[in-house]
């Protein structure tokens, strides 16, 4: 049987993904993630792996005050809950004993997420930091894990929802194989 493959429209793609009851327990939290598109690409990640919450902290715009998140956003700001905290330091006291949570950046101590194991008894929050100036300092001096995706080439960054999408499914992969 020869049969020619298809890309699925809409209606059908709803049908052949998997869908669940209760979301990944993984949180996001952008401080100071300043560019609206990647905000939006988050809201997307977030509803596409049906993540638990994304904390937006610092001056990271939100769907309210920004025309651009909405956009890239799409409808996935109405299913992705998520909230605003001015101050990150006050949010994370209050998830510490919730959580197990990492800090995506390059630093002298941080391993690659290859090598991480990510099964937990906890839910896993992901800290991201600004896209010119990465994670700051009083983030890294709390001494959570940091995490790396490993760059081979000469361009030392990637961009920062590109950097979600792989360690979130990584997570979600670890989690849900068998």
């Amino acid at each position: 049987m020869n049969t020619k493959n298809y890309q699925l429209g809409y209606e059908e793609a709803k049908i052949k993904l998997p869908k669940r009851d209760d979301r990944f327990g993984i949180s996001i939290i952008l401080n100071n993630v300043s560019d609206p598109i990647n905000v939006g690409s988050f809201f997307r990640l977030s509803d596409n792996a049906y993540l638990e919450k994304i904390y937006l902290c610092g001056n990271t715009p939100t769907p309210e005050n920004n025309k651009k998140v909405k956009i890239t956003g799409k409808f996935s700001k109405k299913t992705t809950p998520y909230t605003y905290h001015e101050n990150i330091h006050d949010l994370l006291d209050n998830l510490e004993n919730q959580y197990d949570i990492y800090i995506v950046e390059i630093t002298n101590q941080s391993i690659s997420y290859f090598e991480n194991n990510f099964k937990s008894n906890k839910k896993i929050a992901l800290i991201f930091g600004s896209e010119s100036r990465g994670v700051e300092q009083s983030l890294l001096d709390r001494n959570y894990k940091c995490i790396h995706i490993p760059i081979y080439g000469y361009d030392y960054s990637m961009n920062v929802a590109n950097s979600a999408s792989i360690i979130v499914y990584e997570i979600i992969r670890q989690n849900t194989s068998k």
